[in-house]
């Protein structure tokens, strides 16, 4: 109820609504039926180009880039799912980049699953992380939009991601640049990371297809629809 009153009142008071993705337009008609459509455009966040220079060289190496908080990314959920890649995939291994309030208690729970190969390593500029990881997993509950699977596949870092929230289907093309789980299935999660680890061939085209996606959301190509509704 809240957040239809809120819509609302943003439709009667502004000129245009801008959304993050064709789902929120989606999500804002459902809500607010009566808002005639040339009120509403979709313009997803722009991403800079990343400022590492030379061809990346890809390593056996799934990544987590974002706040390590469990209720909103799913952090815990990523511990289970990587419990039965390691298991599976003993050349792999996954970083966790960044920190948050439940860091403590997820490196407590890496330790009681007995996972040896995860590394927490805290905040840190994720460049150099994107540029040699693999596979780029988000595990997340929620998202408004997800900056770091777009960062992610500047370095040809292929995504998987649950089908959780409106915008991650302008963001991954399941099947072509990444991979889209059903939310919260774990089990799936974990095969799917586990399927792209053993077939080389499939991770390269992805990889390849995700650099291409990646350039639509470079400020050379968003800013002209920013001019134009302004």
């Amino acid at each position: 109820m809240l957040q239809r009153s809120l819509f609302r009142e943003l439709a009667s008071d502004y000129d245009q609504i801008v959304t993050l993705s064709e789902g929120g337009i989606e999500e804002f008609k459902k809500l607010c039926p009566s808002v005639p459509g040339n009120k509403l455009s979709c313009i997803p966040n722009m991403v800079e180009p990343p400022s590492l220079p030379g061809e990346e060289k890809k390593e056996p190496r799934c990544l987590f880039v974002g706040r390590l908080d469990n209720p909103s990314k799913g952090v815990d959920r990523l511990l289970r799912i990587w419990e039965k890649v390691e298991k599976a995939c003993p050349d792999w291994h996954l970083d966790i980049v960044g920190d948050g309030p439940d860091a403590e208690l997820l490196k407590d729970a890496a330790q009681k699953l007995g996972l040896s190969r995860i590394v927490f390593h805290g905040f840190q500029n994720p460049e150099p992380y994107y540029s040699r990881a693999s596979i780029f997993c988000m595990t997340s509950t929620f998202e408004g939009f997800g900056l770091v699977l777009v960062e992610a596949m500047q370095h040809g870092c292929v995504p998987i991601a649950f089908d959780s929230y409106p915008a991650v289907r302008d963001i991954i093309s399941h099947g072509e640049n990444g991979i889209l789980i059903p939310p919260f299935q774990e089990e799936d999660y974990s095969n799917a990371i586990m399927a792209l680890t053993n077939n080389p061939d499939k991770l390269k085209r992805f990889s390849l297809h995700s650099l291409s996606i990646s350039q639509k959301f470079s400020p050379s190509n968003l800013a002209s629809r920013w001019n134009a509704i302004l």
